[in-house]
């Protein structure tokens, strides 16, 4: 799941002042939790589970939907793969961090690497956004007038098979979700050399984890952690934080239809 909320450098010239209040989804609704119930009625009807923190540079809590508790040194960091924090110098980053819940109709098993690395199905589910895939699992997206092009690169550990000290950030988000079990895959991305808008710098770099969990049968649970290490955000007359959080979970409903739409039409 790619973050777009720094396609804002356009945007904001715009837009229209934004409310205190985020704006409600209009066709699949939010839920905040922490833990993921795989009883709860609002999953299995197809809506999405949401919590997220944001933090200023300085480590202020800014936002943190309804029971998002999470500790950015025990908790956030694990997701930092490559120690971004440790040695970023005299930069200095927001930080959003996510975790996100949604059914699709289909099977576990058709959540396979050579299905998830393939460009139809990246294509598919990242928009308009132009891929090209280069040697060892490393695709570079093309940028445009309003978004930075970047690089990611896209690594599996499949399960019961993989290795039981696999990266901090896996393991957390199995301990977190220890009532779900073992999932059958778990995709792990990371994308960097995120170019500039406007000669504005965007973000430095994001990460995800996702893991995805058989679900009554004939679905898939897919659960995605991402973290993101972003330079500016949105200034506060224009909406500030909340206008920065309503782009994100629209991306996140945009990227859910997608991912949704993939499956259903089998690519």
């Amino acid at each position: 799941m790619k973050p777009r909320f720094f396609e804002f450098s356009i945007f904001l010239l715009f837009a229209l002042p934004v409310s205190g209040q985020i704006p409600s989804v209009n066709r699949y609704g939010f839920f905040y939790r922490i833990s993921v119930d795989p009883q709860d009625i609002r999953l299995i009807n197809k809506e999405i589970q949401f919590s997220m923190v944001l933090l200023d540079p300085k480590g202020k809590l800014l936002h943190g939907t309804e029971s998002a508790k999470w500790c950015f040194d025990s908790d956030i960091r694990a997701f930092d793969f490559h120690d971004y924090w440790e040695k970023r110098g005299s930069e200095r980053y927001y930080v959003a961090f996510t975790k996100v819940a949604f059914v699709v109709d289909g099977e576990v098993q058709r959540f396979s690497p050579e299905r998830l690395s393939d460009l139809n199905y990246l294509k598919k589910t990242m928009g308009n956004y132009s891929v090209r895939k280069t040697p060892g699992n490393r695709y570079e997206v093309e940028g445009t007038m309003f978004s930075p092009g970047f690089t990611y690169e896209l690594s599996f550990c499949q399960w019961p098979k993989a290795d039981t000290h696999s990266a901090p950030a896996i393991r957390k988000s199995l301990e977190e979700n220890s009532q779900l079990g073992v999932p059958a895959l778990t995709a792990m991305q990371h994308h960097y050399d995120y170019g500039r808008v406007l000669m504005h710098r965007t973000t430095k770099m994001s990460t995800t984890v996702t893991n995805y969990y058989p679900f009554d049968q004939s679905q898939t649970l897919i659960l995605v952690y991402s973290l993101n290490y972003i330079y500016n955000i949105p200034p506060a007359f224009i909406g500030g934080e909340n206008l920065m959080i309503n782009e994100i979970k629209s991306m996140i409903r945009d990227y859910v239809e997608r991912t949704r739409s993939a499956v259903c039409d089998g690519i």
